[in-house]
């Protein structure tokens, strides 16, 4: 891989990654959306979460970028864990140790599962799409587990 595909390959998906940092941000820290949306407002935010496992996979096929898929995976799930985070004070004040602990660890599966659905679904095979997309699944079910 030559230097300038891997510079603007870094560019692109870290764009979207901050596309979706920023949004996930705006959603769930404003009132804007929850006036626009009126009673839809649960459908419309559940909706702007299932962006995070659908976007490493819309990616990968776009673009068969498999480093940039990867980063699509990984990057947006941390920075905004990260931003509610520092919003919400310092870490170990937020949550506690054993919490820390166990959220550190969903973390890192959730992050990698994200990272394995990028690098999927950029191959040229549907068989692997097929895989990504069940990856997709898995990463849902793997949030949702960390959320309670």
């Amino acid at each position: 891989m030559d230097v300038q595909k891997l510079i603007s390959s870094a560019i692109a998906s870290l764009f979207v990654s901050v596309l979706i940092i920023v949004f996930e941000v705006t959603v769930h820290t404003t009132d804007v959306f929850r006036e626009m949306t009126g009673g839809y407002w649960l459908l419309f935010e559940t909706m702007s979460i299932l962006l995070w496992p659908a976007a490493p996979i819309i990616y990968g096929w776009i673009t068969r970028d498999k480093t940039g898929s990867i980063v699509v995976g990984i990057v947006p799930y941390i920075g905004v864990l990260l931003y509610f985070t520092h919003i919400t004070g310092k870490l170990h004040n937020f949550l506690g140790i054993m919490q820390l602990i166990e959220g550190i660890f969903i973390l890192g599966i959730v992050s990698l599962v994200g990272g394995l659905e990028g690098y999927y679904a950029s191959q040229d095979k549907k068989d692997e799409l097929k895989f990504a997309i069940l990856l997709g699944v898995a990463w849902i079910l793997l949030f949702i587990r960390g959320i309670n």
